[in-house]
C-alpha cells in the first residue's frame, strides 16, 4: 500500500505542469520572434474547440503575459480549429467575454489574422 502511494505521489510531482494543463504543452523555450521565453499549450475548453495560447516569460521565468486562453470556460484570444487531417479549418477571435468577434473559415494557417485579434 505504501509502495503505491509513494507511486501516486511521484506521478502527481511529475505530472505537475504550472503553466500549461498537463499533458498540454507543445513547446517551451526561448521564441527567436518574440525575443523571450514562451509556452505553448493546446487546450480543450468545455465549447469543443481546440485552442492554442502562448505564455510569455522574461529572462528570469517570471510570467509575463498570456495570449489566447479560456478565462472561465470562455474563449479570449486567437483560437485555431482543426479539421481531421490536422490542417487549419479555422481561424476564430474571441473578446475577453467570450464573444466571438469574427471567424475566418477560410484560413490556411494559425496566424490567420492574428494581429488583428491580439
Amino acid at each position: 500500500m505504501a509502495r503505491w502511494l509513494s507511486l501516486l505521489a511521484l506521478a502527481a510531482l511529475i505530472g505537475c505542469d504550472k503553466d500549461c494543463p498537463p499533458g498540454t504543452t507543445l513547446f517551451k523555450g526561448r521564441d527567436k520572434l518574440v525575443g523571450r521565453h514562451v509556452e505553448v499549450c493546446a487546450r480543450n475548453g468545455s465549447i469543443g474547440r481546440h485552442g492554442l495560447y502562448k505564455e510569455f516569460y522574461d529572462s528570469a521565468g517570471k510570467h509575463l503575459a498570456r495570449k489566447g486562453e479560456y478565462k472561465e470556460d470562455q474563449p479570449f484570444g486567437l483560437f485555431v480549429t482543426y479539421d481531421a487531417k490536422g490542417k487549419v479549418d479555422a481561424v476564430e477571435c474571441f473578446d475577453a467575454t467570450g464573444k466571438r468577434v469574427w471567424k475566418d473559415g477560410k484560413a490556411k494557417d494559425e496566424t490567420a489574422g492574428g494581429r488583428a485579434c491580439l
